[in-house]
């Protein structure tokens, strides 16, 4: 295993003993392949069906969980919402949920009294430890990232977590067809 500074993002979901929290903010990220044709599919009003990866990161939260091991994820949520983040909440999180992920959403304004006008970049903290910051490109393709120290992500991570709603919320107003979602 490599030393704790330069362990990859692979190497720490290998590693992590508890938890694994993520920050989103994104409100697109790169998607191909298979999903994109599930994608697209939900945008025409198709019953969507999964794809490889879904149902292997949907395994992968049910073994972490039954190690007694949490992932959850804070999700920046701009209203109205886009094809992509209504895809993204029914076909993604609303599953994943079920097998023990926690998704939790804040507003720009949430966000906003947290860190002010500061640029954030999406990150995940490992066991409340590591760090780890990542980077995506001017289509959203993510292009790897890095660890870095951490203090004032998780600090930001915890206070927006306690400003957060939860999924069940967000996915009542969407299955009312709301696209204006309040948090």
């Amino acid at each position: 295993m490599a030393e704790p500074e330069k362990m990859t993002l692979g190497e720490l979901f290998s590693t992590f003993k508890k938890s694994a929290k993520r920050l989103e903010l994104l409100q697109e990220y790169h998607i191909e392949g298979d999903e994109w044709t599930i994608f697209q599919k939900f945008v025409n009003g198709e019953t969507c069906l999964s794809y490889p990866e879904l149902e292997e990161w949907k395994q992968q939260i049910s073994d972490w969980t039954k190690q007694g091991r949490t992932i959850e994820r804070v999700r920046l949520l701009k209203s109205p919402l886009s094809d992509y983040l209504k895809y993204e909440i029914l076909e993604g999180y609303a599953p994943c949920d079920a097998f023990g992920q926690k998704i939790y959403f804040v507003s720009e304004k949430q966000l906003e009294e947290v860190v002010g006008k500061r640029k954030l970049k999406d990150f995940w903290i490992f066991d409340d430890k590591y760090v780890f910051e990542m980077d995506y490109d001017k289509n959203n393709n993510y292009c790897g990232g890095r660890l870095v120290d951490g203090a004032e992500e998780k600090a930001i991570y915890q206070k927006l977590r306690k400003k957060s709603q939860p999924l069940e919320k967000v996915l009542r107003q969407i299955r009312l067809q709301k696209t204006d979602v309040k948090l």
